[in-house]
């Protein structure tokens, strides 16, 4: 992208290119070195996890200053990869403990394709929908203990109940 600055979610200024708004997010505006690629670089090799390249729209959401971000897009269109490197930025870049960070997923692939992706942080929480659901009934950490305890079933256990 050039002639058109970018805007970052991150620092609130322009960038010229997505990898400066990306470098910027990570913590390091530095100018692009004569390699080509930045320190910290998500286009970059990096040991134990998939690259991704992150359009500048998904950049700004990964990077984004607030609490909480809310993405809605069609399937496909890049939210577990925006979702994952949420988490790895607000671990790496902004010192939250990885066991204060939770994923959650729409279901049990989508959890386990998260937990390949963040193999880096260990401690973090991905957990699916129902999981949630559960750790509340249950009163499961980080939810208030509960004396009793319930448990979901699996298909072998609807086949024998019924």
């Amino acid at each position: 992208m050039t002639g058109r600055a970018i805007t970052c979610g991150h620092c609130g200024g322009s960038h010229p290119t997505v990898a400066e708004v990306r470098n910027c997010a990570l913590g390091d505006p530095t100018a692009t070195p004569a390699s080509g690629v930045f320190p910290g670089d998500l286009s970059a090799p990096q040991p134990s996890r998939t690259v991704f390249e992150l359009a500048a729209d998904q950049a700004a959401a990964v990077a984004e200053p607030g609490h909480t971000v809310r993405v809605i897009a069609p399937a496909g269109s890049g939210k577990t990869t925006v979702l994952t490197e949420r988490a790895r930025h607000l671990v790496t870049q902004r010192g939250i403990p990885a066991a204060e960070v939770a994923l959650i997923a729409f279901n049990k692939r989508a959890q386990e394709e998260m937990v390949a992706r963040t193999t880096d942080l260990p401690g973090l929480q991905v957990r699916t929908l129902n999981a949630i659901g559960l750790a509340i009934v249950n009163g499961s950490r980080p939810f208030a203990r509960r004396s009793d305890t319930r448990r979901t079933i699996d298909e072998p256990d609807v086949r024998r109940i019924l």
